[in-house]
């Protein structure tokens, strides 16, 4: 190859963003390629779950290694499922709480609707109150793990953006 290739010119090379693959793509490629990777991340949150008290630090603790697959940044497993549980554990305590207590809330009402004959004349209306609220926190919590992983902010602060970014992705969160 040295008799028909001069190494010492300067040449394009390869540009530092190549092209990108359509997501829809790239998903199922990372997926291939880090099938056992998520296999192992979901049976160490499964363990961590448990105790439903740690329901959101195992969340946030598995969104952080998720984050990072998909920013391609390399890690250990269940290292680095450690110490995202640690980091994030006061705020997301708190969130997996109020997880809890929503969807035992959501449950029981649908349960009481659903089991109860006659309705009253105004229940239509908390029904739909009731579903709307639940629509609303459920869309919230595609940005709630990821603001308490990637940004340094307080729950009020965290819950204010998720509600504003529900609101301003309506299309992209449908």
């Amino acid at each position: 190859m040295g008799l028909f290739y001069n190494n010492n010119e300067a040449g394009s090379g390869v540009a530092k963003r190549g092209r990108q693959k359509k997501p829809f793509f790239r998903f199922w490629e990372m997926f291939a390629n880090k099938f056992w990777t998520f296999f192992k991340i979901n049976l160490i949150y499964v363990l961590f779950c448990l105790p439903i008290v740690t329901f959101g630090p195992a969340t946030a603790a598995m969104t952080a290694l998720m984050r990072n697959i998909y920013l391609e940044r390399p890690q250990f497993v269940f290292h680095d499922f450690w110490q995202a549980f640690k980091k994030n554990f006061k705020q997301s305590v708190f969130i997996g709480i109020v997880d809890v207590i929503m969807i035992v809330s959501v449950w029981i009402a649908c349960f009481q609707f659903l089991m109860n004959e006659s309705l009253p004349d105004g229940s239509l209306v908390f029904i739909c109150i009731m579903i709307c609220c639940a629509t609303l926190v459920f869309i919230m919590h595609f940005y709630i793990y990821l603001e308490i992983v990637a940004l340094n902010l307080s729950i009020g602060s965290i819950l204010k953006n998720a509600v504003f970014l529900v609101f301003l992705g309506v299309k992209r969160n449908f």
